[in-house]
């Protein structure tokens, strides 16, 4: 809401100076919405709206989970009627816990160290030095580019806080992210001054944390070489 304060005289009209009230509540009533939003299913988070007055506000994530299974089979329900020829068959666990393994492990490539990273909220915040010099990104590695050395797919971002009405903090949902697949992330620094680049291959993952193999820009220029 915005509140007039005064008047000036433009193109020979009278307009009016208006001041904005600041956008937030205290930290422990903006936590509470979001706990109350987390409970009703919503992925929700607290962001800093206004840090001179110390205001905060609940964020409520609009990128949507995909559908369980349960919420599939009720969409799309299933003949389940049994045949009187019909034979059950029991499922074989043993395959089924093999394929479980397979799918939620990815071997490192012995490239590089092995690190954690956090996840708030099934939210990755990216590593962002200077907030006055450009923003982070993250983009998917692809193969190689004659002209760009390497092809990337950027992957779209969320702000996660705001500083003056434009975004302090950039975050990506965890889920965006695949297993297996190598991901490039810049981080401004200052002027006049390179960006920092990372190259990691994320191995698991989980609502709170990942795991991944950092790898050096030469290495993975061998890597993909490698892979033509």
């Amino acid at each position: 809401m915005s509140k007039v304060v005064g008047f000036y005289k433009k193109d020979g009209k009278t307009r009016p100076i208006t001041k904005r009230d600041p956008y937030g509540v205290s930290r422990s009533l903006a936590l509470e919405e979001v706990e109350r939003l987390r409970k009703e299913g919503e992925r929700a988070r607290l962001i800093e709206t206004n840090r001179k007055r110390k205001l905060y506000a609940p964020y409520k994530s609009t990128l949507k989970p995909q559908n369980t299974t349960e919420e599939n089979n009720q969409e799309h329900p299933q003949n389940t009627e049994e045949k009187p020829n019909d034979v059950k068959k029991e499922p074989d666990t043993r395959t089924a816990e093999s394929e479980m393994k397979k799918e939620s492990t990815v071997e490192p490539l012995g490239l590089g160290k092995i690190k954690k990273f956090e996840v708030d909220g099934g939210i990755f915040e990216l590593p962002w030095g200077n907030t006055r010099v450009g923003k982070p990104w993250i983009a998917e590695v692809g193969g190689l580019s004659d002209q760009y050395g390497i092809e990337r797919r950027f992957l779209k971002t969320e702000a996660l806080e705001f500083w003056k009405g434009q975004p302090s903090k950039l975050g990506i949902p965890v889920s965006e992210l695949t297993e297996g697949k190598i991901y490039e992330m810049k981080d401004p620094r200052s002027w006049g001054h390179s960006d920092e680049r990372t190259y990691i291959r994320v191995l698991s993952k989980s609502p709170d944390s990942f795991e991944a193999e950092e790898i050096s820009y030469e290495d993975l220029l061998k890597y993909l070489r490698a892979r033509r």
